[in-house]
């Protein structure tokens, strides 16, 4: 179990997630980057976005992940036959938001009833780019 949660958080090292997300009025972004990662002979998806797309100043968002053991006829279809959710996730990511300057480091949580779902959320306090950073 140890040697799996290692190798899941090298797939997300290997590759660090990241997001840019705009706040503005009169522009959304709505994004979730799906990434594909391969360690040996072990497939992992993952899926990093905003929650409560579109973002608005004061109103709750977040970072959330979906972590998967994908289909291997499939791999980059989370809703594929096969198609499971990798948990226990939430004991070992972190995730880092910055916005110019200011950094913030905010632990991920499992999303209520809903395995292999992972949100971090925050309060957007100003207008501007989010980035996101998997840090572990």
């Amino acid at each position: 179990m140890i040697y799996q949660h290692t190798v899941i958080l090298s797939a997300i090292a290997t590759g660090t997630l990241l997001l840019f997300v705009s706040v503005a009025d009169t522009q959304f972004a709505f994004a979730h980057q799906r990434q594909l990662f391969t360690i040996g002979d072990k497939d992992y998806l993952f899926v990093v976005g905003s929650v409560n797309e579109p973002v608005f100043v004061d109103d709750k968002s977040g970072v959330e992940l979906f972590a998967y053991w994908p289909n291997a006829s499939d791999p980059v279809n989370s809703q594929a036959n096969g198609t499971r959710p990798i948990e226990g996730l939430e004991k070992m990511l972190k995730v880092e938001i910055s916005a110019g300057d200011k950094k913030k480091e905010l632990e991920f949580e499992l999303a209520f009833m809903d395995p292999g779902h992972y949100e971090a959320p925050f309060f957007p306090t100003i207008e501007t780019t989010y980035n996101y950073t998997s840090i572990w």
